[in-house]
């Protein structure tokens, strides 16, 4: 029972009964009995230990007879704490602790994520669920019932883990079920790469990309249509919030890089800056001018201009032009993000892109430059903004990875029509690369890689002057909310 009120139904099979009593353990006041068959309630107290309720009956001979019944009073319902234990992306196990006095009948469990319920096993004083989404959050519901028919509920929310993005799945789970195109149906080398043809580098004109394409993200503006303005009957490619997109990692990291390229205005002109100063000693790419700028760690070393130290990160300086984020838009990118560097040396961007991944990855070991060990050129360093890689330029247009004609863009042209040359049809229109190029055996001074405006790869010396594209990575829960990635309607990147 669950209260103190204990009623009871007795039949009499005395022929001559004369009075009753009903009582815990014992009874004194005797009601006159009028019929065969007694019904009422009595109090028993209130604690929850074994009862003992009884009826004693007298005839009229003053002869007496007594029946009992045990009983267990039920005060509380059962207490349940829980705790998270295995998940993973499509299951939960919840540890389930019941208190309670008696002897529990039935437990259930519930899990509803996404306005969907699903219904657990219990089993081993615990709760497993199966067939759930990955980075979903769940509110599980236990409730449990003991054998007198009182209940008592636990509740616990548990997120169950981000899976591994696919092919498949990245429409759904990225972009707000736009499949774009462009996006390359295996991985490439890290990620799945945006891959086309559909700029001439060499004339310094973009085609239109759009249909073939379809990468275009607007970031760093809260107005979305800031980043779709047109010039004339001509819409502004060198809006400074677009950006494109070079790939997606599995964690679902979009990889960003600018669509326009950075230099610098000063009393002198147009300045590019300068991978870095000293050339007679090799350095690693964070101890380099570029690297120091582009991260707002110091105004670096770079001539002819006023230095900015916090170039791309939050800059509104006026001398730097588009580059200017505000906070809500930095906490949305991978500020801690491990970037591998590494270099090639001489002739060797004359293989697949797969290759040049391998190497600039640290996953193949070559000779690099005067017998320089391997070690040395692929290590890592956590930062928010670096720049392209050789390897993401070549897998810009080789779809494949395989040693192909269009793999080859060192000393060559034809890797201009790769989406993500700017153009401009000028030699000495150069961009950055992060990859470095090694000692060069006939001056001694320390290079890295650039790629030319119409198209084919070349090394130069660390300390001339050229235009940089900032690069960085958005955290992995960063979704598109709109967009279709074409120049005109740019992906949205969710508030």
């Amino acid at each position: 029972t669950h209260t103190q009120q204990v009623t009871y139904n007795a039949t009499i099979t005395e022929t001559n009964p004369d009075s009753y009593c009903v009582g815990e353990n014992t009874c004194s006041n005797y009601s006159s009995l009028s019929s065969s068959s007694i019904s009422g309630s009595t109090t028993i107290a209130n604690t929850e230990t074994l009862h003992t309720v009884i009826i004693n009956i007298k005839d009229k001979a003053g002869n007496t007879g007594s029946t009992t019944q045990s009983i267990t009073l039920d005060l509380y319902n059962p207490a349940i704490s829980l705790t998270q234990g295995i998940v993973t992306e499509n299951s939960i196990t919840v540890n389930v602790a019941i208190n309670d006095t008696h002897n529990i009948d039935n437990v259930t469990c519930t899990a509803v994520g996404n306005n969907e319920a699903k219904t657990g096993t219990y089993t081993n004083n615990a709760c497993t669920f199966s067939g759930l989404n990955d980075d979903t959050l769940y509110s599980i519901t236990v409730e449990a019932m003991d054998v007198s028919g009182r209940k008592g509920t636990g509740q616990i929310r548990v997120t169950t883990v981000k899976g591994k993005l696919t092919r498949e799945n990245i429409p759904s789970k990225l972009f707000n079920n736009v499949n774009p195109k462009g996006l390359s149906d295996t991985l490439l080398g890290d990620m799945y790469r945006f891959v086309g043809l559909c700029f001439d580098g060499a004339a310094g004109k973009p085609n239109d990309c759009d249909g073939k394409v379809e990468n275009f993200v607007c970031f760093g503006y809260d107005d979305p249509s800031q980043c779709v303005k047109s010039s004339g009957n001509k819409l502004d490619l060198n809006n400074e919030y677009l950006y494109r997109i070079i790939g997606i990692t599995t964690d679902g990291q979009m990889k960003l890089i600018k669509n326009r390229e950075v230099i610098e205005s000063t009393e002198y002109g147009y300045y590019g800056f300068e991978w870095n100063n000293v050339t007679t000693n090799d350095i690693n790419w964070p101890e380099t001018d570029i690297y120091k700028r582009i991260n707002g760690l110091s105004n670096g070393l770079n001539k002819g201009y006023q230095g900015d130290t916090n170039l791309f990160i939050n800059s509104t300086t006026s001398n730097v032009k588009y580059l200017t984020i505000g906070n809500n838009w930095y906490s949305k990118i991978d500020n801690n993000h491990e970037w591998l560097y590494g270099g090639i040396y001489g002739n060797n961007l004359n293989q697949s892109a797969d290759n040049i991944y391998k190497i600039e990855s640290g996953q193949s070991e070559t000779v690099q430059s005067y017998g320089e060990s391997p070690s040395r050129w692929s290590k890592k360093v956590k930062a928010a903004v670096g720049l392209m890689y050789v390897s993401d330029y070549y897998y810009s247009f080789a779809a494949s990875g395989t040693n192909s004609s269009n793999s080859n863009c060192y000393n060559s042209s034809s890797c201009g029509k790769s989406w993500l040359n700017l153009g401009g049809g000028y030699d000495w229109f150069r961009e950055w690369t992060m990859t470095r190029s090694g000692r060069s055996e006939d001056e001694g001074e320390y290079q890295s890689w650039t790629i030319l405006s119409y198209g084919k790869m070349e090394k130069i010396r660390v300390d001339t002057f050229h235009y940089i594209r900032p690069v960085f990575y958005l955290n992995s829960d960063v979704k598109i909310s709109s967009g279709t990635g074409t120049s005109s309607s740019p992906f949205i990147v969710a508030a």
